[in-house]
């Protein structure tokens, strides 16, 4: 079940080519743009201040850290089944490349 991920213009995103995963050019993807396919977690964050159910999304950069891409939505239906930190897949669409805002969408594994 797909599901666009919340929040991601409030982060300073970093680059793809920071990012563990892999580019697909614009020819070869799904909606005319770039895609950048990775394996995300889900981490659950009981103490976050503003939602104590809140799910941060975070993908892995190539020096190793952990970058926090965005969120699950409030009332994403994914939260009712995660025990810890979880693995799925996130899709980068490079919608920035002709004007718009790239979109992150998780995916079941």
């Amino acid at each position: 079940m797909k599901e666009k991920v919340v929040g991601t213009t409030y982060v300073e995103q970093k680059k793809v080519t920071e990012l563990v995963g892999t580019l697909i050019p614009k020819e070869e993807g799904e909606h005319g743009v770039p895609e950048f396919h990775t394996t995300a977690l889900l981490v659950p964050e009981p103490t976050n201040e503003h939602d104590n159910t809140a799910v941060a999304v975070v993908v892995q950069t190539t020096n190793g850290d952990a970058h926090r891409v965005g969120y699950l939505g409030r009332t994403s239906e994914r939260k009712q089944n995660i025990n810890g930190v979880t693995p799925i897949k996130l899709v980068i669409y490079g919608y920035s490349e002709i004007g718009m805002s790239d979109s992150f969408v998780i995916d079941d594994m």
